[in-house]
């Protein structure tokens, strides 16, 4: 294990280098989700992944996301960022860790890591953790059919959301709780 944890550490200060070559630099939350997720990535997979993992406070949607590149048909993970509202909900933190780390792990072995394949779906259930994020404790607004009350958004934020349902073709609302 001390041989893992030195890993981990150098991983990390090389990680902190490079960041602040480029000007930006490494906090200690950013240090201590990189090395759970590093952890939690060799526990479920067996593969450390090497890139950069941060929280970002301007994720309002979505809890985490896998930003990648992609130039002809060639996927290349760049960071895995996770909202920082989470930062203190230590089981969020771990689901959302894994499934991020499950849409990595398909990524670099050449398979779907969409949410709807087959395979990301076993990880989900293999792993225990949800594909679509539906918590308590997290400030989440659901926008209904004003007419037959039918769930047609879920959102992270208040924001105004205008439009009108696609089931009964009348203006959404949001639902109160």
């Amino acid at each position: 294990m001390f041989l893992h944890e030195q890993l981990l550490f150098a991983v990390d200060f090389v990680q902190a280098v490079l960041l602040q070559q480029k000007g930006d630099r490494m906090d200690s939350a950013d240090r201590n989700l990189a090395t759970k997720a590093r952890e939690l990535s060799l526990r479920a997979f067996g593969v450390f992944p090497d890139i950069p993992f941060s929280f970002n406070s301007r994720l309002k949607r979505v809890l985490g996301r896998l930003v990648y590149s992609k130039s002809r048909e060639m996927l290349t993970p760049l960071r895995i960022e996770i909202s920082s509202s989470i930062s203190d909900n230590e089981e969020l933190l771990k689901k959302t860790l894994l499934h991020e780390l499950s849409h990595f792990y398909l990524m670099m072995n050449d398979r779907d890591f969409s949410h709807n394949s087959p395979e990301f779906r076993k990880l989900s259930q293999e792993l225990g953790f949800d594909i679509v994020a539906e918590y308590e404790g997290l400030p989440v607004h659901i926008w209904v059919c004003s007419v037959c009350k039918r769930t047609v958004a879920i959102s992270f934020n208040r924001r105004r959301k205008n439009g009108l349902s696609s089931c009964c073709k009348a203006p959404i609302e949001l639902q109160e709780k």
